[in-house]
This record gives structure tokens, sequence and C-alpha cells, in this order.
């Protein structure tokens, strides 16, 4: 049972791991593009990625398994030792810290969406000649 959830995880962090290479290579390849810079990386942020996916899954199923351990030393205090509560502790920590990014990324692509659709309701074209009807 541990082995094949070691393999899950493993495959998992694997996967994760790619998508981190994948996006920072694909981020390279299209700064030399030319054109407004601002814009293409509104357009990046904007895209929800493999490296998303796998941020949200991992910190997630990380969460999982950190309540169920905690769960576990909460029911046995005895059998476990006293060290094994400061790795939940660091374990608690880098969790929050991934949901924390998540939610920074989540609100930056918002504040950004919004501003681009501020930005496109203001320049509508108006009507060149609004009084020739009169």
């Amino acid at each position: 049972m541990f082995f094949a959830l070691a393999i899950i995880c493993a495959v998992i962090g694997l996967t994760a791991t790619g998508a981190v290479v994948y996006t920072v290579a694909a981020t390279f390849q299209r700064r030399h593009e030319q054109g407004n810079r601002r814009a293409q990386l509104a357009d990046r942020l904007l895209r929800w990625t493999a490296w998303d996916y796998a941020v949200t899954v991992l910190a997630c199923g990380g969460l999982v398994f950190l309540l169920a351990d905690l769960l576990a030393i909460w029911r046995d205090r005895l059998m476990y030792p006293d060290y094994r509560l400061g790795y939940l502790l660091c374990g608690f920590v880098f969790v929050s810290a991934g949901i924390a990014l998540l939610f920074a990324r989540l609100g930056f692509a918002l504040q950004l969406a919004a501003s681009r659709r501020t930005a496109a309701q203001q320049h509508q074209p108006e009507p060149e000649q609004a009084d020739g009807a009169e």
C-alpha cells in the first residue's frame, strides 16, 4: 500500500516538475517575439496552464495527507515521536505557501482581466456626427 502511494506521489511530483520545465522553456522561447510585451504577458497570465493544475493537485493532495497524518497522531499520541509534530507543522507551512501563491496568481489574473475589460469599454468607437440628425 505504501509503495503504491509512493509511486503515485512520485508520478504527480514528476508531472509537476515537467510542467514547470515546459512553462519556463515556453516563456524563454516567446520572449524574443516583437510587439507589446505587457500585452503578451497579460495573455500568458490569463491562461490557466498545466503548472496551475499541478500546483492545485499537489496542494490539495498534500493537505489531505497532512490532515490524515494529523488525525493519526492525535488519536495515538504515544505511538509517534514528538518530532513528528514538527514535520507536520513544516508540511502545513509549505502547503499554505502553495495555496497562498495560487490565490495571489488568481487575484493578479482577475485584476488583469478587469483592467483589460475596463480598457476595452473605454475605447468604444464614438459616432463622428452625433448632431447630424438634428
